[in-house]
């Protein structure tokens, strides 16, 4: 599956935390307009030890979904090495 550049970073992060157990990237949306510089991450915790991470990066969109043991250590994981790496970070209990 091709993911994102940041996409690919968010995975590689994700994949290094001992809780997570799966990885599912989805296909990449392109959009409209110019998008320039707007890298950034909604991360959503669904249920059952799911999170939806909702990735932006400039004008394409991608989601992936990702499986853990612990939800709160994956999302502060993956919410860190976001932020220090300058990318826009959310959050979000259900998907609106």
């Amino acid at each position: 599956m091709t993911l994102l550049p940041i996409a690919a970073f968010i995975c590689d992060e994700a994949h290094k935390c001992q809780f997570v157990i799966k990885i599912s990237p989805s296909i990449i949306n392109s959009g409209k307009g110019s998008g320039h510089n707007k890298r950034k991450v909604k991360i959503v915790d669904l249920n059952n030890g799911c999170i939806l991470l909702s990735i932006t990066d400039n004008i394409a969109h991608q989601e992936v979904y990702v499986y853990t043991s612990n939800s709160q250590s994956t999302k502060l994981r993956i919410a860190c090495k976001a932020r220090d790496n300058d990318i826009k970070i959310s959050f979000s209990n259900k998907m609106i």
